[in-house]
């Protein structure tokens, strides 16, 4: 039987309960599956809602009486090298003295690598970076389909037989894409630019409202989807999708933007990808363009704000992904925008200047990831 140790109870740490449960064979986690938070705020509510022990910055004696054969490490990014050579590294060691099984490490932090870790805690040790598709389901709707997991393995080589507990924890959020270490940073950034969409939504319901337009955000995302299924019809079909409630006069505009979005990130993906063929690369950004896009169509406003929440982290690379939109994004999109609404036609250059912005913003996003993983 699988035991998990999940270093880390935030939005991962209830998230992957589903994934637990999977590998583990059983819908009940208590006495599988114990969790650490970082702080006594809310414990019992979070035990309740996990549906698994939880206790409080007691890492190290968790540890020592579960043994776990598998450590899920979601750990804030800021605090995860203390943690591994504190806390991890001493448990690893003592491991090793007493015969005991060594934990798989499945890490959900973009940085340090798994590599990293598995250098730190003994070369030994069957450590992974994770990925995750953070969006299972929207709305009773099932995004497995276009779900994409990124997943490093450390150089250390895994047995078979722990590969498949992996493969079944990550079996229900989508297909499992093993990249290396470089490339999964190079494809996250196609997938920063892509969550952006919820940023470029907003603008289109902000232009329109000031231009007495009555269209509703989900009416939006509707719209951004018929564009996407324009130009990747291969894509796997998830709802419904139209542009009916949008304003004539803007209903040319999606399928040129939803374009030049896209080519903007497949452009930086095609230069800067390592080992991942050209025909993976592809998929997995026009799955995480389909993904990402999928929820303006269902949520509010507010939900969509606690999905970007969830997501990012201070100082994270979502985080910069955002804040370049704003610095070098938004004021033109809003004047072009608001020339449209007003009766005007579309600039072609426009479109061309946002396959660049695009393209920068996944240079921006990937510059982050670089910085936080101490590669330049």
């Amino acid at each position: 039987m699988e035991k998990f140790v999940v270093i880390g109870t935030g939005f991962i740490g209830g998230y992957m309960g589903k994934g637990m449960r999977n590998a583990a064979g059983t819908d009940n986690l208590q006495n599988i599956a114990y969790g650490i938070k970082g702080h006594n705020r809310d414990v019992d509510k979070k035990r309740l809602e996990l549906g698994y022990d939880i206790s409080v910055n007691d890492t190290a004696d968790v540890l020592d009486r579960v043994n776990p054969t598998v450590i899920i490490f979601s750990a804030p990014p800021e605090t995860a090298p203390e943690i591994v050579t504190d806390i991890l590294a001493p448990y690893y060691e003592n491991c090793r003295k007493n015969n005991i099984k060594l934990p798989d490490l499945y890490s959900f932090i973009p940085s340090p690598s798994a590599d990293w870790m598995c250098e730190k805690l003994g070369g030994d040790v069957n450590a992974v970076k994770i990925l995750p598709n953070i969006l299972d389901n929207v709305c009773g709707y099932d995004l497995s389909p276009v779900g994409i997991n990124y997943i490093s393995y450390a150089y250390h080589q895994w047995p078979e037989g722990r590969k498949e507990v992996l493969k079944k924890l990550l079996a229900p959020y989508g297909y499992t894409a093993q990249t290396s270490d470089a490339d999964s940073l190079v494809l996250l950034a196609g997938k920063i630019t892509s969550h952006v969409c919820y940023e470029v939504s907003y603008a289109i319901k902000a232009a329109c409202d000031n231009n007495g337009f009555d269209t509703a955000l989900n009416s939006i995302g509707n719209a951004m989807r018929k564009a996407q299924y324009d130009i990747l019809p291969q894509l796997p079909v998830i709802g419904r999708c139209d542009d009916k409630d949008i304003p004539d006069v803007l209903k040319p505009f999606f399928r040129p933007f939803m374009e030049a979005w896209y080519k903007g990130l497949r452009k930086f993906t095609t230069e800067n990808k390592d080992m991942v063929s050209d025909e993976d690369a592809e998929y997995i950004d026009m799955c995480s363009f389909a993904l990402n896009v999928f929820p303006i169509q269902y949520k509010s406003k507010a939900e969509l704000e606690q999905d970007t929440k969830n997501a990012a982290t201070k100082g994270g690379i979502l985080e910069r992904g955002i804040e370049f939109f704003f610095e070098s994004v938004e004021e033109k999109l809003n004047c072009e925008l608001e020339n449209i609404l007003t009766g005007h036609p579309a600039d072609e250059d426009f479109f061309i200047w946002v396959e660049e912005q695009s393209y920068k913003m996944s240079c921006e996003a990937y510059k982050r990831s670089l910085d936080l993983s101490g590669k330049k």
